[in-house]
């Protein structure tokens, strides 16, 4: 199959989120109080905490697909598992992204590194990227070929039940030229991701 190259991927799944939206659900064990449903994702970006909740999409994935109102959301996009998650973020409206390209997608436990093709993501590896400033969509579109990821940037999905997936991340996103350091995502985790088909 022909790798899709990455822009790709960001509008697929900007049309995906288009029709997807999350709240807490039923208990996966009645008789629960429903905690094993919760989605919860916390991280760092440069050194500043973030935490994602239900949330507003990115203003400008917003005007480009209207009716995207919210996230978390996990879903796959052909072989790959597509998830993104919304925080406010330096009193911007911040969007991060992730995507898995698997041959299982029923037990997807595992530790997935990122690309070292930034344009190419290939079966087992992953990407990310974090929109946390006005352009920083534009950059992704048109300048993604300048960046990379830098080594050790990675997400691991420690838990796979009942079509919710919860695991830990990193990612580094440096400019090739120079090594400058465009995002630096830490200490990332998060739990009861739901994937909807």
């Amino acid at each position: 199959m022909k790798d899709i190259k990455f822009p790709i991927y960001l509008l697929i799944f900007g049309f995906l989120l288009s029709f997807v939206s999350c709240d807490k659900d039923d208990p996966i064990n009645p008789g629960t109080d429903g905690k094993d449903t919760i989605f919860s994702m916390t991280y760092k970006v440069n050194g500043t905490s973030v935490t994602s909740t239900k949330s507003l999409a990115n203003p400008l994935i917003t005007q480009l697909y209207p009716s995207i109102d919210s996230l978390p959301v996990a879903t796959f996009a052909g072989d790959s598992l597509m998830m993104g998650a919304g925080a406010l973020f330096a009193n911007y409206q911040s969007t991060l992204l992730m995507a898995i390209k698997t041959t299982n997608k029923s037990n997807m436990v595992g530790s997935y590194n990122f690309a070292s093709d930034i344009l190419n993501l290939k079966a087992g590896e992953a990407l990310g990227i974090f929109d946390g400033k006005n352009g920083d969509i534009l950059t992704y579109g048109f300048g993604i070929a300048s960046l990379e990821y830098a080594a050790g940037s990675k997400v691991a999905i420690t838990k796979h039940s009942n079509n919710r997936i919860s695991g830990t991340f990193n990612f580094k996103i440096v400019n090739k030229a120079d090594q400058s350091v465009f995002y630096d995502v830490t200490e990332g985790k998060f739990e009861n991701f739901k994937i909807t088909n």
